[in-house]
């Protein structure tokens, strides 16, 4: 669909596309005198794809987003399998992976210029980056989850809710031991590094 023709753009998007021409042209983040009515994460997404494909366009976005959506869904994949080798029934990863792939409303979205596409990649890799970081008890991937989490923070501010309580668990739980510790630690100094400049701003 997205490459047949650009669905009819929303009032949210149409503000998304003022910050992002801002963000293109390199002038002040404000559009039409409401400074920060938006984070600057999807405004930066447009932004970028714009950057890529040399002009403002619409496509390039709904591209970018296909594949976001296709990669997303490999990630479920992806989770689906780890479930699976700590005891979960087999066949759950294939069952959301079809599921990812062939949901209608994620489908839907992924035509629409909404934060919500890039929100939900955002969202799934975080969570991927989790779990294979406790797993592998690397703390560069803590790093790497907690700067995934800040950017889709900065998708959605609504999710700031959640990480800090997210943190806090896996600090608690892990309190009795020096490598949990420093993986919250390290996750939370990787959130705060994206988020501190917009939160300074």
């Amino acid at each position: 669909y997205a490459l047949r023709s650009v669905p009819e753009r929303l009032a949210d998007t149409e503000l998304y596309l003022r910050y992002a021409q801002t963000i293109y042209e390199g002038a002040p983040y404000d559009a039409g005198g409401m400074r920060a009515l938006r984070a600057p994460g999807y405004p930066l997404f447009f932004a970028g794809c714009w950057t890529l494909a040399g002009e403002p366009s619409a496509r390039a976005v709904l591209w970018a987003q296909a594949l976001l959506g296709v990669m997303g869904a490999a990630l479920v994949y992806g989770l689906g399998r780890y479930f699976e080798r700590q005891g979960a029934p087999a066949g759950i990863a294939l069952a959301a992976l079809t599921i990812a792939l062939f949901e209608p409303y994620g489908l839907l979205l992924g035509i629409l210029e909404l934060s919500e596409s890039l929100f939900s990649f955002s969202l799934l890799l975080g969570c991927w980056l989790l779990v294979t970081s406790i797993e592998s008890k690397s703390l560069l991937r803590s790093l790497f989850t907690g700067i995934t989490l800040g950017s889709a923070t900065l998708v959605r501010p609504s999710s700031l809710a959640i990480w800090p309580v997210l943190f806090a668990a896996i600090f608690l739980a892990g309190m009795t031991h020096h490598a949990g510790r420093q993986w919250a630690l390290c996750g939370l100094v990787g959130f705060l590094l994206v988020l501190g400049p917009w939160w300074v701003r």
